[in-house]
Parts: structure tokens; sequence; C-alpha cells
């Protein structure tokens, strides 16, 4: 089993307060891969409140925030609360995984590409999704290892891990400007002076094909599909569609 607690100090899950089935299903899958539980593991709990409304209007009137969304600013919130909370509590880094991810099916293969994670990173993208219509070989540079790739541009917060000065970069960057979430490890790490890297060559998750209802329609899938084909990912390899997964999958 993979060993968590040596690899990071903290790990979150956010999930927000309304998807209550996507926190029973992911309380599987993190059963599953042996993080649920781990003294260093908490959940992030988001709570769609009018306080948090009232701030969002307030901040995007003033040009405090790049969200456009009121979901976005929550996701914003959300993942910048974790950063924080690790960062004032002394962590070298952080994982930090939303709630509609899913693993590898392979418990191995997971543990071979963590352990493969390049040891100077200062942010890994370990869910990652091309962006802008790019092809992976312009969002990614040459492989380092056997999993991993250096990378520009790529978006998704899915499953992600900073190091300590990543932190420090993002929390004094959205102090000023709250960004979106989606590119905190991308668009805000200079590339030049932070080490990013990606599981590109074999991406360790993937989303588990859920909107906010939990339910799929074949748009849904279709556009995922679309995306991701480009990586060359083979769905049956990550465990979606299980017995435990929310909501309603519609078969191809």
């Amino acid at each position: 089993m993979i060993d968590w607690t040596s690899k990071f100090d903290r790990i979150f899950c956010i999930n927000f307060s309304a998807y209550s089935e996507r926190r029973r299903g992911m309380e599987a899958e993190l059963r599953r891969i042996g993080i649920l539980g781990l003294p260093n593991f908490s959940w992030k709990y988001t709570v769609a409140c009018p306080m948090y409304q009232i701030l969002f209007d307030t901040m995007k009137k003033r040009g405090y925030t790049e969200c456009r969304t009121q979901t976005e600013f929550n996701i914003a919130m959300a993942n910048f609360e974790c950063i924080k909370s690790a960062y004032m509590a002394g962590c070298r880094n952080v994982l930090i995984i939303e709630d509609d991810i899913r693993f590898l099916r392979d418990i191995g293969k997971i543990e071979q590409i963590f352990d493969a994670t390049p040891s100077d990173y200062d942010a890994v993208n370990y869910n990652p999704n091309i962006i802008d219509g790019k092809t992976l070989d312009e969002c990614c540079k040459p492989k380092v290892n056997e999993f991993f790739s250096r990378y520009d541009m790529l978006h998704s917060t899915g499953c992600y891990a900073l190091s300590r000065r990543a932190m420090k970069e993002i929390l004094y960057s959205c102090e000023i400007k709250l960004k979106i979430a989606d590119l905190n490890h991308s668009k805000y790490l200079d590339s030049k002076k932070f080490n990013k890297y990606a599981s590109v060559v074999v991406p360790c998750c993937q989303l588990s094909f859920s909107n906010s209802q939990g339910i799929v329609t074949d748009k849904n899938r279709n556009s995922i599909h679309q995306v991701n084909k480009k990586l060359g990912i083979d769905y049956s390899d990550y465990c979606i569609d299980d017995g435990y997964e929310y909501g309603t999958v519609i078969k191809e």
C-alpha cells in the first residue's frame, strides 16, 4: 500500500455540501487507495452560503478576483483555504483532491506514479487536461522519467500537489487578486522559476463524468472523451462506473 503520510504533510479532499452522493463515492475511492482515515487527511467542506455570494459580488465589482461565476469563486476559495491551512501549519507540501476524481484501478501503478514524482517539484498535476485545443506536445515539455513531463499550461485542480514555496507564491498572488483555481499551478506559477510536472504519460486519475446533478449526458461524456482522446486514455483503466459510483452514467 502507498505510504501517503511520508509523501505528503497534508492531504485534503474538497467536497461541496450539496453533493452528498459525491462524498459517499469519494469515501469509497479514498478508502480503496488508503487515504481515508489517515492522520494527515482532512475533508474540506464548502457551503454555498449568502456570505459567499456577497463576497463574490463585492470582489468582482472591485476587481479583486478573476473568477467569472459564483461556482468558480466557491472552488477558488476552497482551494485557497486548503493551501493556506497547509502553509500556516508549516507543511512542506500538500496534496489536494476534488470529489469527482477516480484513480487507476491498479494500486501498484498508482504507487509507481507517486514514487516517480520528481523530488524537486513545486507543482505536480496528477489529473492533467489539455486546454485551448492544444496538443499534448504543445502543453508539455520532454519527459523527465517514465511517467512525468514538465509542463507550462495544463488545466485542472482535480488532483495536484504543491511544495511550500509554491504554496507561498499562490497565496501571495491570490491575496492580491483571487485567481481561478484550475489555473493556480499553471498560469500563476512561472515555469522559469518553479518546477512543474504532470503525469501525462499515464494520468494517475480522471474525472468521473459527473455534472452538478451527478448525471452524465451524452454531450458531457463526449466532450470529456474528445479532450482526453489526445492523451490516449483508456477509461476502463480507472475506477469509473463501479458499483459505488454516484449518479447515472449513460453508456455509449
